[in-house]
C-alpha cells in the first residue's frame, strides 16, 4: 500500500483550450516553487460536462497518491463573467460553471480565470534560459535596460487568438494580468492584397456582411486555411502536385501540410508570409498599447512547429521582427521591448497555481 501523502498545498488546475483540455494535480511548495504530480489530457469536443474531468483527476489523486484535493483553479478560452462564476468557451458548446463544479465535485473552492490570464500569471515562474527564446531585434536593440518590475504582455494563436496585459504588483513582486478579448479587435489591411483578402473573408465566411472582421479570423488555424484558399482564387499560383494534395485535405492536416511545404510551394510560402505579417502587426500594436517593457511573450507560432529547416525558421522570424519594428512614426518603444517565444507548454497550469498560492489568500 502506498504511503498517504500530505494533502496540504495540493490543488487541481486546468488549462482549457478550444482543442485540448489539460488538467493536473499540482503541489505548491513556495511562492514561486510548483511541481506537477500528474497530468491528464482530453479532446475538448468530446467533453460535455466539465465536472466529470474534475472528478476523474480527484479520484485518481485519491486512489494513486492518497491525496484529498479541495481547491481548484481553471483557466479557460472564453470571456469570463464579471463575478468570475461562469465561462462559455469561444466557438464551443462547453461551459464551465463554478456553482455546478462546487455542487458536483468535492472541491470546496474554485477560481475561474481566462486562459490567457493564466498564461500571464505563469510568466513569472518561467526560467529565462530554459523556457523562453528571445528574438533578436533587427535594428537597434535597446532592451539591455529591461527590468522585471514593468508591464508584460502575452499573445498566442492556435485555434483562436488571445492576449493579455499584466501590470507589476509591487507588493507581491509578481505580475497581475487583467482579462482581455483583444483577439477580436477589428483587422485592417495594409495593402491591396490584404484588402482583397478581407473582402473574400466577408463574402465567404462572415454571415453579417456589414461588419469588419476581427484579427482572429486571420491569425488562427482557420486563418491559415482561409489565406491559402484565397490565394488560389487569384489564378497566379500553379496547382502543382503538392497544392492539389493540400486542396483535398481538411482543417488540421491541411494547415500542417501548408507549413511543411513552405520552401517547396510558392502558394504555401505566401500563405505563411501573409499570416506572419498580420501576426507581427498585432504584436506591434499590443506592445504600443501596453508599453510592455518587461517583455512581449508569444505562446504560439503555429507554422514554425511544422517547418523543420532551422535556417528557414530563422528567416521567417527575422522577417517577423522586421514587420514588428516597422512603424510610420519610427517609435523607439518597439526597440526597447524584449520579444520572447514561450517554449514551456505548462505555463498556464503554473499560472493557475500562482493564482491560488499568491492571489487567493488561502494558502
Amino acid at each position: 500500500m502506498k504511503k498517504k501523502s500530505d494533502n496540504k498545498n495540493y490543488i487541481f488546475v486546468a488549462d482549457v483550450n478550444l482543442d485540448k483540455i489539460r488538467v493536473c494535480i499540482m503541489n505548491i511548495k513556495k511562492k514561486k516553487s510548483f511541481s506537477i504530480l500528474f497530468k491528464l489530457s482530453h479532446n475538448t469536443n468530446k467533453i460535455k460536462k466539465f465536472s466529470n474531468i474534475v472528478n476523474e483527476a480527484i479520484k485518481y489523486a485519491k486512489q494513486e497518491h492518497k491525496i484529498d484535493v479541495t481547491i481548484g483553479c481553471i483557466g479557460a478560452a472564453g470571456p469570463i463573467s464579471r463575478k468570475r462564476g461562469y465561462i462559455k468557451l469561444t466557438n464551443s458548446d462547453l461551459e464551465i460553471n463554478k456553482k455546478k463544479i462546487l455542487k458536483e465535485t468535492t472541491l470546496k473552492k474554485v477560481y475561474l480565470i481566462n486562459n490567457f490570464e493564466a498564461i500571464g500569471y505563469g510568466i513569472d515562474l518561467l526560467d529565462l534560459n530554459l523556457d523562453l527564446v528571445k528574438l533578436p531585434h533587427i535594428e537597434d536593440d535597446l532592451t539591455s535596460c529591461m527590468t522585471k518590475n514593468n508591464t508584460i504582455s502575452v499573445i498566442g494563436s492556435n485555434v483562436g487568438l488571445g492576449m493579455v496585459i499584466a501590470k507589476y504588483n509591487k507588493k507581491l513582486r509578481l505580475h497581475e494580468p487583467v482579462p482581455s478579448e483583444g483577439g477580436h479587435m477589428q483587422i485592417s489591411p495594409s495593402n491591396e492584397l490584404e484588402f482583397n483578402l478581407i473582402k473574400y473573408l466577408i463574402k465567404k465566411v462572415i454571415q453579417k456582411k456589414d461588419v469588419q472582421p476581427d484579427f482572429e479570423r486571420i491569425i488562427s488555424n482557420k486563418g491559415i486555411e482561409l489565406i491559402f484558399d484565397y490565394l488560389l482564387t487569384l489564378k497566379k499560383y500553379k496547382k502543382t502536385l503538392i497544392v492539389r494534395k493540400i486542396i483535398k485535405m481538411y482543417h488540421q492536416d491541411k494547415i500542417i501540410e501548408i507549413s511543411k511545404n513552405y520552401n517547396k510551394s510558392n502558394v504555401c510560402k505566401k500563405t505563411i508570409d501573409i499570416y506572419m505579417n498580420f501576426y507581427a502587426r498585432i504584436c506591434s500594436n499590443l506592445a504600443l498599447i501596453s508599453e510592455c517593457y518587461s517583455g512581449l511573450y508569444i505562446t504560439e507560432l503555429v507554422p514554425l512547429k511544422n517547418i523543420m529547416n532551422v535556417e528557414v525558421k530563422k528567416k521567417i522570424l527575422m522577417n517577423f521582427m522586421k514587420k514588428f519594428e516597422k512603424h510610420d512614426g519610427k517609435i523607439e518603444i518597439l526597440k526597447k521591448i524584449p520579444v520572447y517565444i514561450v517554449t514551456n507548454k505548462d505555463v498556464a497550469l503554473f499560472g493557475c497555481g500562482n493564482v491560488v498560492k499568491n492571489f487567493s489568500g488561502i494558502l
